[in-house]
């Protein structure tokens, strides 16, 4: 797996939906873009310096993070993005991502 180095953290996105809640298919293109748009996903890795003066977040927390911050990949068939520090604008239980719609 990839790791994160110095202030940035990795998460992985949250699956996007190709059909919407009414059952209709998505176009390609509008899959693309909420992929790029996504603002929840699961922390992944945590660079050694990233929230340095006490710890924020953890492997596995759910998080939220600014629309167009960081750096989208994809690793394993997975869409993953790197994050720096200042990035992160809550943390959200694993039970509650479900719940958040944006």
């Amino acid at each position: 797996m990839v790791k994160a180095k110095l202030w940035r953290f990795i998460v992985k996105l949250r699956k996007v939906e190709e059909k919407s809640k009414g059952g209709i298919i998505l176009a390609p293109e509008t899959i693309d873009k909420l992929k790029v748009s996504a603002q929840l996903g699961t922390v992944v890795d945590i660079g050694p310096d990233c929230f340095a003066k006490e710890e924020v977040i953890a492997v596995g927390d759910v998080v939220g993070f600014a629309r167009h911050a960081g750096w989208n990949f994809e690793y394993d068939g997975e869409n993953y993005r790197v994050l720096n520090d200042e990035d992160l604008m809550f943390v959200a239980g694993q039970e509650d991502l479900d719940k958040i719609e944006y």
